[in-house]
């Protein structure tokens, strides 16, 4: 944990974290590049919502893909802003740990019918 501003940082071997981003970025472009030329906000969107589903820490996507079923519906829940998050959206506050800890109760809420 990064003592100055209360995040995590993650350390990795040289290049691995550069690997990863980069290999992100191509998947990404990827994606955007089978969209057919006109292509919908909607459409672009998903793209981008499973992107970022892929960076979120494993015991979170495991959880709310649980929650939510699916890859569709969990990314754009992690990109979509909550009243219950003072209006940022779950990506927003898994920089820190306690961030984590917040987004997994408020997934249990969901699972259990408590509108959150």
């Amino acid at each position: 944990m990064d003592k100055r501003n209360g995040s995590r940082t993650r350390t990795s071997m040289p290049g691995q974290a550069t690997e990863s981003r980069d290999s992100m970025l191509r998947q990404v472009i990827a994606g955007l590049e089978e969209l057919p030329n006109d292509a919908s906000f909607t459409q672009i969107k998903a793209v981008l919502d499973l992107a970022a589903l892929r960076t979120v820490p494993d015991p979170i996507r495991r959880r709310a893909l649980e929650v939510f079923g699916g890859e569709e519906k969990t990314g754009e829940w992690l990109t979509t802003k909550i009243a219950v998050l003072g209006g940022q959206t779950p990506m927003d506050i898994l920089i820190s740990t306690e961030g984590e800890k917040e987004v997994l109760a408020i997934l249990d809420r969901i699972e259990h019918g408590v509108f959150s």
